[in-house]
């Protein structure tokens, strides 16, 4: 506190006054203090206690951040691997298995573990199997052993990183909140070798981080598949508003084409009667020509508007719209 910082300002200051000029500090584990003075006087022994304190106070505190310095140096690789993850899942370059694999290689590298594998619970959520894997052992049938039964064990009754066979298994559980993902497991199979504290804090740790970015993947997966759903049904829609567009069309043309039958009859008695006029001779040479003319230029009607309900049905661009004003019909 400042004014114990004050307290031990002044002492040091009286002690000065006084003609010494040595303070030596020398501590093992909390430490030792040893004040060289000129005279003896029994109140040097008040302050030097307190003086004491507060060093090894100082001292404590040195100590302690010297600790978190360490660890801190001893999870950096544990850091970093969280950092890329998370970079990378923010950016949406990575899906679940890539986590999966990515967590099991940095793992191996900081743990030092000969083998390792991470379950995953399937689509259901009843069945516990192996993801991905690594080592010797790395087989789907020997990680559905009790290696699987271990992963179960620890998911169901702990939080937090647990130890078997001595110290030779390490199997942490994958959780989200109050899901229950999977879990991830590594082991020392070489003779002599086990895991610390340490690293059951780091997998720990690494664990947690591993099932939040599993949850993400998770989620990202099932938001591609639902926008993949969305759109196949917006595509549906297009194709059923297309036929329903089509079969209104076709209801359309074949409202026209009754009433362009019915509009035809006379028309055709007409060319009708050309022809019977052409086919019983005796006209002259230009009553022929004019015969002849009407029958084309009726045709020629009936071709375009024939032509233009083709048009009408294909949807051809080709096709002349022109805006109408039915009030004057």
């Amino acid at each position: 506190h400042q004014k114990d910082n004050i307290k031990l300002l002044k002492a040091l200051k009286r002690l000065r006054d006084l003609g010494n000029t040595v303070i030596v500090v020398e501590h093992d584990e909390i430490g030792v203090v040893g004040v060289c003075y000129a005279q003896e006087q029994t109140d040097f022994q008040d302050i030097t206690a307190y003086l004491a304190r507060m060093l090894s106070m100082l001292a404590i505190e040195t100590s302690r951040r010297r600790k978190i310095a360490d660890e801190v140096l001893e999870r950096y690789d544990e850091l970093n691997l969280i950092y890329d993850l998370a970079v990378m899942i923010s950016s949406h370059t990575l899906s679940q298995d890539e986590i999966i694999r990515a967590v099991l290689e940095e793992t191996n590298r900081i743990l030092q573990a000969e083998t390792g594998v991470i379950y995953l619970f399937d689509e259901d959520g009843t069945d516990l199997v192996p993801i991905s894997a690594f080592g010797r052992r790395s087989t789907e049938a020997f990680w559905q052993g009790s290696t699987r039964e271990l992963a179960l064990s620890t998911l169901a009754n702990h939080d937090t990183s647990q130890l078997f066979e001595g110290g030779r298994v390490l199997c942490a559980p994958l959780r989200y909140d109050e899901d229950r993902l999977g879990a991830l497991v590594v082991m020392h199979e070489e003779s002599g070798k086990v895991f610390n504290a340490n690293d059951v804090n780091l997998l720990t740790t690494l664990a947690y981080n591993t099932a939040l970015f599993v949850r993400v993947a998770q989620l990202f997966d099932s938001l591609a598949q639902r926008n993949h759903e969305l759109v196949e049904t917006l595509e549906e829609l297009q194709s059923t508003r297309d036929e329903l567009s089509r079969a209104e069309r076709l209801s359309i043309i074949g409202q026209i084409v009754g009433g362009l039958v019915h509009d035809m009859r006379n028309p055709l008695n007409i060319v009708m009667g050309y022809a019977g006029l052409l086919q019983e001779g005796g006209l002259t040479e230009a009553e022929v020509s004019e015969y002849a003319t009407q029958i084309i230029l009726f045709v020629d009607t009936f071709s375009s508007m024939a032509q233009e309900i083709l048009d009408y049905a294909r949807d051809d661009e080709r096709l002349d719209r022109q805006r109408v004003e039915m009030q004057e019909y």
